[in-house]
């Protein structure tokens, strides 16, 4: 499966209760490792938490990438010599 990342956005306004309570709403709607988070993207609360993690998992895809393409590497290739 793709990773993902639920956000709850447009938290301006909202007391960090509500925001609690809504992203335990969303936990039990999503797949456990998924994570979750809010942000506000006018009061930057939370944006930079969420470019970290989005940057943790291209990372994470990009070495999975990686350590397949190495594994697809080392297939032995046996030629006939004339």
């Amino acid at each position: 499966t793709k990773p993902q990342i639920v956000v709850l956005t447009k938290i301006e306004g909202l007391d960090d209760e509500i925001v609690t309570d809504r992203l335990s709403e969303l936990q039990k709607l999503v797949p456990a490792q998924t994570p979750l988070m809010a942000i506000s993207a006018q009061s930057k609360k939370g944006v930079k938490e969420l470019l970290y993690e989005i940057k943790s998992q291209v990372d994470e895809m990009l070495k999975a990438e990686a350590a397949a393409e190495a594994e697809v590497d080392k297939t032995p290739v046996y030629r006939l010599q004339p």
